[in-house]
């Protein structure tokens, strides 16, 4: 890991992310790469997609779908830290690249998703509890926050999206029905 924050590749920025964290994303926080953290997040979605099998329409669906709600929840997020802090600084270059970083341990859940019992769930549960926790650290270095604090967010932005996803459906569904 470069300690003089010369530019990482993508490769280091992957493996910063998986095995030197703290690190990695204090550089990625001085300096964001928004499009290779959607990279990883499209790479996540399409091994997935592989895993099971999908044909090309809906791979395709599904990466877009992905990277949208990925988009979508950071705004959110974004625009609640606003509220809260009362700042205008704003860090959704930040917290895409952050998060997009964060969500390289989900790469290895399709791997684990083929394993035979017993494995299966004991490892997916790992990758899981991994993802989860570099999501928060990686969130809570974006913004500056202690990750405490950020917990009392998270849930307010997990229901922000899905009442967003709730009135865009019905927005779609008044549409097809004129």
């Amino acid at each position: 890991m470069n300690a003089n924050l010369t530019p990482l590749t993508w490769l280091d920025q992957v493996y910063g992310a998986l095995f030197q964290p703290q690190a990695t994303f204090m550089q990625l926080r001085s300096q964001p790469v928004p499009v290779g953290a959607a990279l990883v997040v499209a790479l996540a979605n399409l091994l997935e997609s592989l895993r099971l099998g999908q044909d090309l329409p809906i791979l395709l669906i599904n990466l877009v779908a992905g990277l949208v709600g990925w988009f979508l929840l950071i705004t959110i997020l974004d625009r609640l830290v606003l509220i809260f802090s009362k700042s205008p600084e704003v860090n959704i270059p930040k917290l895409l690249t952050l998060t997009g970083f964060a969500s390289t341990p989900w790469i290895f859940m399709a791997c684990v998703q083929t394993l035979e019992n017993p494995w299966r769930l004991p490892l997916a549960l790992v990758v899981g509890t991994w993802f989860g926790i570099w999501q928060i650290w990686a969130t809570a270095i974006a913004l500056a926050v202690s990750p405490w604090r950020l917990l009392t967010i998270i849930p307010l932005t997990l229901v922000g999206g899905l009442v967003g996803l709730v009135l865009l459906g019905n927005f779609f569904k008044l549409i097809f029905s004129v």
